[in-house]
């Protein structure tokens, strides 16, 4: 079983850490446990203990972490650059093999490639090598009005435009030695864009490399159009179903 916590909110917070611990009392040990966040400090700040207790029982921890820094800081204004350090969950995870790296949302008409660069110079220094992109989806919930408000027209890219755009993406990365993955929104372009990898945020492949005894272990299907996942369970919660707030409250974020 794969598990996922969380992609419903950010795990970064007192409530989220409550939920996880009755989680661990209460559910089966999972064979792999992603941690997906934006402050991957708080992480290792807030999940030590339960982290070495999963790894004690067998479990194989990863952690995905969206790194949108400086550039995003008007989109993303609870977010404090010390929480992006990587080196104490590097540390506790067993290595930088152990954490993907995710530049997310790509916002037509605010993100440029000066902001990629910047994620990609500093996932490297931490010996991080691959990185998932996807382009924002302005059609969930209310993402088009909050960012209107928030001074940012939505620009409705071409094909031509979103092409050039990823061939960009992962030219800039190469010369960091970072490899780009899309995610679903953009996996359409896999094939058209060449060096784009396939959409498997959740990858067996992944899983099997630093624990061969997975290989094969993990399936399962994947949970949308596009996605090359295995299918994984998330211990997180929407707020609206009786989770907690996400501390993050970007400005892009379908999820408040």
């Amino acid at each position: 079983m794969w598990v996922d916590f969380t992609r419903r909110n950010d795990p970064a917070c007192r409530e989220a850490h409550e939920h996880f611990v009755n989680c661990l009392q209460k559910k089966t040990t999972p064979r792999v446990l992603c941690f997906w966040t934006k402050t991957p400090n708080k992480v290792a700040l807030f999940y030590e203990k339960e982290i070495k207790h999963l790894q004690d029982k067998g479990c194989l921890v990863l952690c995905q972490t969206t790194l949108n820094l400086s550039g995003y800081s008007r989109l993303e204004p609870n977010i404090a650059p010390d929480d992006g350090r990587l080196d104490r969950l590097i540390e506790i995870l067993g290595g930088p093999e152990y954490i993907r790296a995710r530049f997310d949302p790509i916002i037509f008409g605010f993100t440029t490639p000066r902001m990629f660069e910047e994620h990609c110079r500093y996932i490297s220094g931490y010996g991080i090598t691959r990185t998932n992109v996807n382009f924002l989806v302005p059609s969930y919930k209310d993402v088009r009005m909050a960012l209107e408000w928030a001074g940012i027209p939505v620009i409705e890219p071409t094909l031509e435009r979103q092409i050039r755009t990823l061939e960009t993406i992962v030219e800039i990365a190469s010369k960091y030695g970072v490899q780009v993955a899309a995610c679903a929104e953009t996996s359409a372009f896999v094939g058209k864009v060449p060096g784009l990898l396939p959409a498997r945020c959740s990858d067996p492949d992944w899983a099997a490399s630093l624990r061969p005894d997975l290989k094969g272990v993990i399936k399962g299907r994947p949970s949308r159009k596009g996605c090359g996942c295995v299918y994984s369970d998330d211990w997180g919660i929407y707020r609206n179903r009786g989770g907690w707030k996400c501390p993050h409250q970007c400005v892009y974020c379908y999820a408040k």
